[in-house]
């Protein structure tokens, strides 16, 4: 059994989002350690395991949160010019940590006194409150902003085989 927790602060985020907990868990039982799995020969090797775990991403650049200043050059089409400090992108002041969580579940084998081994992995993983940087009309006097938004799932199998073909001297 293993258990882990993290919590992560960011200075890129606005004060009250910057902190956010991250936890991890995980289980795997030796099943050929066991007294019920030693009167067969079909296996070498087995163990079961199974896993949850967050993990966060703030990865903007800083100060996007709170609509930082630019240097603008201002037409007023009359022939004169001027240049300024504008924002650059909209106050976002409650952007949060993009979170993914993934849980798999798991069988390591061995067959054949270990020349085949391998392991056959279930997973799912959803990705929430996606950082993204849109763009937006250029008529909002910005282009882009930094946004909260989407979600994404990934599931499937993951088959991973090693073999001994040859083992001689």
């Amino acid at each position: 059994l293993t258990l882990s927790n993290r919590y992560d602060n960011s200075s890129v985020l606005s004060e009250g989002n910057q902190g956010a907990f991250f936890p991890a868990a995980s289980v795997a039982w030796q099943l050929d350690r066991e007294n019920f799995f030693r009167n067969q020969s079909i296996f070498s090797a087995a163990r079961v395991r199974a896993g949850f775990g967050r993990v966060g991403n703030a990865s903007i650049a800083p100060y996007q949160t709170g609509g930082p200043l630019g240097f603008t050059n201002y037409n007023w089409g009359n022939g004169t010019a001027a240049i300024g400090s504008a924002p650059t992108t909209f106050a976002t002041p409650n952007l949060t940590w993009e979170k993914t969580a993934t849980t798999n579940i798991g069988l390591e084998f061995g067959l054949l006194k270990g020349r085949i081994t391998g392991v056959i992995d279930l997973y799912k993983s959803t990705t929430t409150d996606e950082l993204q940087n849109r763009t937006i009309p250029a008529a909002n006097g910005v282009s882009n902003v930094y946004l909260n938004l989407g979600e994404v799932s990934n599931k499937g199998i993951e088959l991973a085989l090693n073999t001994t073909i040859i083992d001689n001297k």
